[in-house]
């Protein structure tokens, strides 16, 4: 967990970006400000990852970055904001076409056919 506890008005109201080394469900307590999250971890530990939905993203979000590790799910409810978008491995649903950047692991687990709307 955090070594902070995450509650309303926490973060400053115009907070453009965050970085954090993994997601553990914030996301009600971000501002509506925020336009980039980043989840970074680079070694996975046992229960770490909580899978993402993309319908719990803020509204103003346009980048995202996921570690390699990182789940996420329901693509198809990106906010239509969302301009770059680097995935992990697992993830499911179709990008939406507002996505000008598009970056994949080397070896995603879901066909490259079935991921676009």
């Amino acid at each position: 967990m955090f070594p902070f506890e995450f509650c309303e008005n926490t973060l400053p109201r115009n907070l453009k970006a965050l970085s954090c080394d993994y997601y553990c469900d914030f996301f009600e307590f971000l501002p509506i400000s925020i336009q980039e999250l980043n989840f970074f971890t680079k070694t996975y530990q046992e229960g770490l990852y909580f899978e993402i939905s993309a319908k719990d993203l803020p509204p103003s979000l346009a980048k995202l970055t996921l570690a390699r590790n990182q789940p996420i799910q329901d693509l198809e409810y990106f906010p239509p904001t969302i301009k770059y978008l680097k995935l992990g491995e697992y993830f499911r649903g179709k990008i939406p076409n507002t996505v000008e950047t598009l970056k994949l692991p080397f070896d995603p687990k879901t066909p490259l056919a079935y991921i676009f709307k």
